[in-house]
């Protein structure tokens, strides 16, 4: 019996050393080559292939007339070369004597030609090896470099992702362990530097970030954060530059680029708690006295600090225009005059008020604010100009700021009440100067750089517009505004004919001239949009992205009340019917109460939807602050706080009045408003809300 399964055996053995050597070619004699893989260390050789798939790479020994391979059939083609993972950094290879062969890298679910780079993180073969070599004579060992480049493995967001979240990181995940030191980027401003770098215009400028890369992944993954929440419906590049280098000094071969859509935010309408942990923050005494402090006018900088012009009462007490700058966080920027806030009065020489009513920024940073000043008798028109860190531009009218007087011939009031600045960074102010019969005219002056009148526009450097509804009254100018072809609109009041105060639009060409193909005339008037036969008025102007003009204000109802009203006219100066059925929409009673609902302020948010700030009475007969939110057409957007609008009151904890005359959104979508509110002691504080 033993003897049996001893033939058996032997018999097996023998079928199985013949089936071996079959299939090893028959009589063919073998060389083994030892192929050491260089380069830095690896567990495995993997790589990132299109989708993001993880693959592993494999090396071949094929003949030498193969010149592209595919992985199926493999077994059977290709003299039955081990197909080997790089896992302990070599590959044993058994071949055929005297055989011309090429060394092939071969990846699942990949064709690629020989010695080809056929993927994000290929082989790089040295020592001749892409060429035939004939494996002969007896058995010997070949050593072979091969190196795996560095590569970007993967990113977030991936490249081309959609609705990325605004306070998404950024991270960038490295085929190999990297040089820490070799991974850099820019922290202290908007420039493109370091060598991870995020853009927005194509990598003119890039976004800032709030640290250096956060290491992590066995130094294979490092993750940026900027230091502003990414703007809304905005598209982004990720740029990895060659000078990144693995642990062993080998660079990124080629540039790497990839892009990704962020959402489109929608605001909720809810105060922006990780704003001063409350939504709002409070100012006062900022010129020394116990009084007033009133926001007025906002803006935001480059890096997404929150500007505000207004004005504070000091210890005389007369009021002083002041400037306050603020970190997105809500708290006060010290690096702004020491204390996050700059002071002035007497501009136009006088002991009297000095008032900040608008604020703009130039190209520089530098924050130009216009308003008025008392000289001792009236008051001046003034524009101030400040450099970024809170200093007087004492390069602008060698003082810092500029003074005018008796535009209307009046020698009396002149206010401005309204800045921008054209493409040529001349400054434009709108507002109002009394005439030779004591009434008010509306302005336009024009200034250069420099801040000297540009005596270009109107011959003069100004220009005045009365009786535009047919009265003798006042007529102001409010707000300002420049088309796409640098036509400037202003929007404010005219008395009409009975002694009312009707709205108006007035466009003027660049030289300084009204253009008559606006409403045939250069201006448009309205009046009784909420019913009542009274004051309709102008607060503030903007255009949508089709040139169409939005205005807002107030307009008396038939009970005597004001209600929040919202113009919308096309280019050629005609009512926009599409808009609410009749060019205008109105609102009353957003605080519950049967008083005054003003519209201050407009802006549009990315979707084009019209945010609109202002005060409404409670049931209390106080007034609060106000936002609220239309849609394209007209209706309340009721995806806003569930109404359209939000209140306010108490923000400085006394229980009157809260203000809102100024919005602006940041580059994420929240909103952002100034105005004042009551304190404990009656007095009032400048106050900054942020909703989300």
């Amino acid at each position: 019996m033993k003897m049996k399964y001893l033939a058996i055996f032997i018999l097996l053995l023998t079928i199985l050393m013949a089936c071996r050597s079959l299939q090893n070619g028959g009589g063919v004699d073998w060389a083994t080559v030892d192929f050491s893989i260089g380069g830095s260390n690896r567990s495995s050789a993997q790589f990132s292939i299109s989708g993001n798939s993880i693959q592993t790479a494999m090396i071949m020994a094929v003949p030498a007339s193969v010149t592209s391979i595919g992985i199926t059939g493999y077994l059977s083609d290709y003299y039955d070369a081990q197909l080997q993972d790089l896992i302990n950094n070599s590959v044993e290879l058994r071949i055929p004597l005297n055989t011309s062969i090429r060394l092939a890298k071969v990846t699942f679910n990949q064709i690629c030609t020989l010695d080809e780079i056929c993927s994000t993180q290929p082989f790089a073969y040295t020592g001749g090896i892409s060429e035939p070599f004939i494996v002969g004579g007896e058995d010997r060992e070949k050593t072979i470099q091969i190196n795996v480049l560095l590569a970007v493995a993967s990113v977030s967001p991936a490249d081309n992702a959609t609705e990325v979240a605004l306070d998404s990181g950024i991270s960038v995940t490295f085929s190999k362990v990297m040089s820490v030191s070799s991974i850099t980027t820019n922290t202290a401003d908007t420039t493109c530097s370091g060598t991870e770098q995020l853009s927005m215009d194509s990598f003119s400028t890039c976004i800032q970030m709030s640290a250096a890369p956060v290491v992590s992944n066995g130094d294979q993954t490092f993750t940026l954060t900027p230091a502003l929440r990414l703007n809304t419906n905005s598209v982004f590049s990720l740029k990895v530059t060659t000078d990144v280098a693995d642990a062993a000094g080998n660079q990124l071969p080629t540039e790497f680029i990839s892009g990704f859509t962020t959402l489109n935010y929608s605001a909720l309408g809810t105060l922006d708690t990780s704003f001063n942990s409350v939504g709002y923050t409070v100012h006062d005494s900022a010129a020394g006295g116990s009084d007033t402090d009133y926001g007025t006018t906002i803006t935001l900088d480059a890096s997404g600090r929150i500007l505000v012009g207004g004005f504070s009462t000091n210890g005389a007490p007369n009021d002083d225009m002041v400037i306050w700058r603020y970190n997105a966080d809500g708290t006060v920027d010290t690096s702004f005059n020491s204390v996050g806030y700059t002071v002035h009065d007497s501009a136009a020489g006088g002991s009297d008020a000095d008032y900040g009513r608008a604020i703009a920024l130039d190209s520089s940073g530098r924050i130009l604010v216009t308003g008025s000043s008392g000289n001792g008798t009236d008051v001046d028109m003034v524009i101030w100009r400040y450099n970024a860190d809170g200093t007087l531009d004492t390069s602008f009218n060698s003082v810092g700021y500029t003074v005018h007087a008796n535009a209307a011939s009046g020698n009396d009031s002149d206010e401005g009440q309204a800045i921008t600045l054209d493409a040529s960074g001349r400054i434009l102010v709108g507002g109002f100067s009394t005439n030779g019969t004591g009434n008010l005219d509306m302005v336009i002056w024009r200034y250069n750089t420099d801040g000297t009148l540009d005596t270009t526009f109107a011959s003069q450097g100004f220009v005045f517009h009365d009786s535009t509804a047919g009265g003798s009254g006042d007529e102001q100018g409010t707000a300002i505004t420049l088309d796409a072809s640098g036509r400037i609109l202003v929007t404010g009041s005219s008395t009409n004919g009975t002694g009312n105060s009707d709205m108006v639009i007035w466009r003027y060409n660049v030289d300084g001239t009204l253009d008559t193909t606006f409403a045939s005339q250069g201006f448009v008037v309205h009046d009784s949009a909420a019913g009542g036969n009274d004051t309709d008025y102008g607060t503030a102007i903007t255009l949508d992205a089709s040139g169409r003009i939005l205005v807002t204000g107030y307009s008396t109802n038939g009970t005597g009340n004001s209600d929040m009203v919202i113009w919308r006219y096309n280019v050629d100066g005609t009512l926009d019917a599409s808009f609410a059925s009749e060019g205008f929409v109105v609102h009353d009673s957003a605080a519950g109460g049967s008083g005054y609902d003003i519209g201050y302020a407009i802006a549009l948010d990315a979707s084009g939807r019209i945010l609109v700030t202002g005060h409404s009475t409670n049931g209390t007969g106080n007034n609060d602050m106000v936002i609220w939110r239309y849609n394209v057409d007209g209706t309340l957007d009721t995806s806003f706080n569930s109404v359209g609008y939000t209140v306010h009151d108490s923000a400085a904890g006394g229980s009157d009045a809260d203000y809102g005359r100024a919005i602006a959104l940041d580059s994420s979508g929240r909103i952002l408003v100034t105005g004042y509110s009551t304190n404990g002691t009656s007095n009032v504080d400048m106050v900054i809300w942020r909703y989300e």
